[in-house]
């Protein structure tokens, strides 16, 4: 099991979310999204070069955008929930 590989990931979950949460403070919703395409570009690039299928290139990076999407939808409801 590529243990090294696993916590590498939930370290990046862990900053998207702290990055989010900033931003979601301070009302930056323009600011994320430009962080998580510069995310998805690198990502995507990064699967170009090391020659992964297309389809791996594409389920990698839809990952990426799908787990900021749901953390920036969940802190506008939370958020809401709070007033």
């Amino acid at each position: 099991m590529p243990v090294a590989a696993m916590v590498v990931q939930a370290l990046g979950t862990f900053g998207l979310a702290w990055i989010v949460g900033v931003t979601a403070v301070n009302m930056a919703l323009l600011t994320i999204i430009l962080i998580v395409l510069t995310f998805a570009f690198l990502l995507m690039a990064n699967g170009i070069f090391s020659k992964s299928s297309h389809y791996a290139v594409t389920t990698e990076v839809g990952f990426v955008i799908t787990m900021a999407v749901i953390m920036i939808v969940t802190q506008g409801v939370f958020s809401q929930l709070a007033y």
